[in-house]
């Protein structure tokens, strides 16, 4: 009950600051220097499938064997953006990558459906510009954690020489961060409408000093989404008056 209490008061303040501080002006969004050309997706694809979980620690046994616990789980198809962008001088943005449903309703309606997917810092350079980014790159999210059980094995065939070597990279532990293969919603059978919302601002010199200096460690989000000290939702974390206005910027 406290918790859907805090939520709901969560969201009554929320309600009263997007009232006071009232839409973005277009001189606000929109980058005259910088034109987005092209954005290109990969497929999306989830599958539900069954995965093995060693818990062989977890059990008192007077003879050693492994137990392993199947279970049914979502996991999703990596998969990659390409943006074509254009600048007409050299500068350092931030590119915010918001995913979102696809559905009958206007973008006002749905705006607090869209999730950050990622936030990228780059250095555009003067001329067309090409970004790549592959969700399994987002620094956010983690790969699965290897099983105990997989790591003695490595070390294991280390120790007697069938491998060179054993790299830590290869390892993923515990860290706290949001799985890679939930990234994307639940498919449908007959495939799930979903649309990627872009969008290009400045980052200013003086703001990235500020920021490194109190940013580390953080997790659940990318660094470069607080960066230029907007908020996490921006742009869609304000009332939207005029949809194509909003849209039709380059």
């Amino acid at each position: 009950v406290l918790r859907y209490t805090l939520s709901s008061i969560l969201n009554i303040i929320d309600e009263q600051r997007e009232q006071q501080l009232g839409v973005y002006q277009t001189q606000q969004l929109q980058m005259q220097d910088v034109t987005i050309n092209d954005v290109r997706v990969s497929e999306l694809r989830t599958r539900l499938e069954s995965n093995d979980v060693d818990v062989s620690n977890l059990l008192e046994q007077q003879q050693q064997a492994q137990i392993l616990v199947r279970q049914r789980r979502l996991n999703s198809q990596p998969f990659t953006i390409d943006l074509d962008v254009s600048s007409q001088r050299v500068q350092n943005v931030i590119v915010r990558l918001m995913l979102g449903p696809r559905e009958d309703g206007n973008l006002e309606q749905r705006r607090k459906n869209f999730v950050l997917l990622d936030a990228i810092k780059v250095q555009l350079q003067s001329g067309r510009n090409r970004i790549q980014q592959r969700s399994t790159n987002i620094e956010w999210t983690t790969r699965d954690v290897t099983p105990i059980s997989e790591i003695y094995r490595r070390v294991m065939t280390t120790l007697r020489g069938q491998r060179e070597e054993l790299s830590v990279n290869e390892l993923v532990g515990e860290n706290g961060r949001f799985p890679q293969r939930l990234l994307l919603p639940r498919g449908r059978p007959e495939g799930l409408p979903m649309q990627l919302f872009v969008i290009i601002s400045p980052i200013e010199r003086q703001q990235q000093q500020v920021v490194l200096e109190n940013t580390a460690g953080l997790m659940g989000i990318s660094q470069a989404a607080i960066e230029d000290r907007r908020p996490l939702g921006y742009p869609l974390d304000r009332r939207i008056d005029n949809e194509q206005q909003l849209l039709s910027m380059p």
